[in-house]
């Protein structure tokens, strides 16, 4: 049970960013945002090790973190992301959890854990780009800030190995305030030694799809986010190896990002509320929980 939330601990909190989008904003455009966000579920999707015929208990339900002691997890941080386009056609970005604490509590553990979250950092090429449809790809990597401890005194603020991922976003505007999104990422988890066992956490795979619309100073977007992963591998140094956490999460998202030099003019020029939140759908070995936050955002073009 314990080492589900470890395994599953980060993952939701990948930022909602300019990266998002197929279209890359003009030459010497900076875009900065200091965002808070939180996830709490006192419930899981059950995995394949999960199913029991006795309770009728299949992939997919949900069920408590445990069935004898419960359990809630809760996750918050404070983010800071960056990004900025040096030339024409090019992105480069980070987004740094600057303050970040989970924890998970139940009738025989209480752990909380205070600390930075592990960086992410990305590079983008737009592909495409005409008045209607944009397409750009971004080579992301995550840079972890701890190591996975071996025991479970402390609920870990990351799962300990760097990633690397290859996203594709296409963006269509079919007439003007409307935009539709596709994205789609490939990610590589990679492995690592911990103690006498070698652990490969399996690569992973999301699709995004997303609708927004502008109304005078607002944007409001939905859509649908997907994980699924290849599962993980924890081998022993005797040889014997367990698989575990497939986890897969399918969640609605929607958002609204507010323009306020649009809207109140004059000190506010290029200041934005991003506000958003996501609603698990069905998933499996993933906490069953909503996830929100809320960001200031600036933006300005340098030269």
């Amino acid at each position: 049970m314990r080492r589900f939330v470890i395994i599953a601990l980060f993952c939701a909190l990948w930022p909602t960013n300019a990266a998002a989008q197929g279209f890359i904003a003009e030459s010497g455009s900076l875009f900065l945002k200091a965002e808070y966000a939180s996830w709490s579920a006192d419930q899981r999707y059950a995995g394949i090790f999960d199913r029991n015929r006795r309770t009728g208990t299949e992939p997919g339900d949900p069920i408590e973190f445990d069935s004898s002691t419960g359990g809630e997890f809760t996750s918050r941080s404070f983010a800071l992301t960056a990004e900025l386009v040096p030339v024409r056609q090019v992105r480069v970005g980070v987004y740094f959890p600057a303050w970040q604490q989970s924890s998970f509590r139940d009738l025989a553990f209480d752990s909380t854990t205070t600390g930075t979250g592990d960086v992410w950092l990305h590079a983008g090429y737009g592909l495409v780009e005409t008045t209607s449809t944009g397409t750009a790809v971004d080579l992301i990597g995550k840079i972890p800030t701890t190591t996975l401890p071996a025991e479970f005194q402390n609920v870990p603020l990351s799962e300990g190995q760097f990633d690397i991922g290859l996203q594709h976003t296409t963006s269509w505007r079919p007439v003007d305030r409307i935009q539709l999104d596709l994205r789609t990422l490939y990610r590589h988890r990679r492995p690592f030694e911990e103690g006498d066992r070698s652990i490969k956490p399996g690569d992973e795979f999301e699709v995004g799809l997303g609708a927004g619309v502008g109304v005078s100073a607002f944007w409001f977007g939905a859509g649908y986010e997907g994980l699924w992963s290849q599962g993980t591998e924890d081998r022993s140094s005797a040889g014997a190896i367990t698989l575990s956490e497939r986890r897969q999460i399918h969640e609605a998202r929607a958002s609204v990002y507010v323009a306020l030099g649009k809207w109140i003019g004059g000190f506010a020029r290029g200041f934005a509320i991003d506000v958003g939140a996501r609603a698990p759908l069905g998933g499996q070995d993933y906490p069953r929980g909503l996830k929100w936050r809320a960001g200031l955002a600036w933006s300005t073009v340098l030269w």
